[in-house]
């Protein structure tokens, strides 16, 4: 990341021994030809917004406003290596986080297709918390780690809903993280004061609970409760925080 121009550089190095190029394919044809996707979703956090999906397929760069992306490819008898420059929208912030993932189709001369992806799902253009975080910070900024626990009251298989540490001091850092089948979360931030929060779903009562990261030290946050409510079948949930 480099702050003074705002702008994201990713490097992909893929390694593929059945590389496959069609001029002829469209953009429509995702699974037609070896490419890399890269999404980025620049207001990331609790509130539900739109991911901006950048495609290189073959020789052919797609996606939204391309005029803010640069894109170099290079090729070997291993595989092919993509290098991103991705300019963000806004203005640069001492500290930000973004949704942000890497997907990797792959077209065999055998006609077979596969892809893989750094983050879970699929469609990660429409749903952003499929996307994982991308914490932009200062290179001397100190991490600490955050553990904690949520009871989760609804079904197991069903939508689940997210942690959100938002920064009291930056107001554009506000990483999500999920919680495991057992409840438990982890996550690596730069020292401060944080508000946790559980976004994801519509809620009808939301607590909320303050947190202070040290540099260098695991702080373990108090036990969540999250239970949907039953009644009419309403989908809203409530949360309730323990100290």
């Amino acid at each position: 990341y480099n702050a003074e121009e705002n702008a994201v550089y990713v490097a992909v190095d893929v390694q593929d021994d059945s590389l496959v190029i069609d001029p002829r394919a469209t953009k429509w044809q995702w699974n037609a030809q070896d490419g890399c996707e890269v999404y980025l979703d620049p207001d990331h956090g609790k509130n539900q917004t739109n991911v901006a999906q950048y495609s290189y397929y073959g020789d052919t760069l797609y996606g939204p406003e391309t005029d803010r992306v640069a894109v170099r490819v290079g090729q070997s008898e291993s595989g092919r290596q993509y290098e991103w420059q991705i300019q963000l929208t806004g203005t640069a912030a001492t500290a930000r986080s973004i949704g942000f993932d890497v997907s990797v189709p792959d077209k065999d001369t055998d006609g077979t297709f596969t892809w893989s992806a750094w983050g879970p799902g699929t469609r990660k253009a429409y749903y952003p918390a499929r996307c994982g975080n991308l914490l932009l910070v200062n290179q001397d900024d100190a991490l600490g780690e955050v553990t904690g626990k949520v009871q989760w009251g609804g079904p197991a298989d069903g939508p689940m809903p997210r942690i959100c540490f938002q920064s009291r001091q930056w107001a554009d850092f506000k990483p999500r993280v999920a919680f495991d089948e057992d409840g438990n979360y982890a996550a690596r931030l730069p020292a401060g004061e944080y508000t946790l929060e559980v976004v994801g779903m519509p809620v009808h009562q939301l607590g909320e609970a303050n947190l202070q990261v040290q540099a260098g030290q695991t702080v373990a946050a108090g036990p969540l409760l999250l239970a949907p409510e039953s009644a009419h079948g309403a989908q809203s949930r409530t949360l309730l925080w323990r100290e």
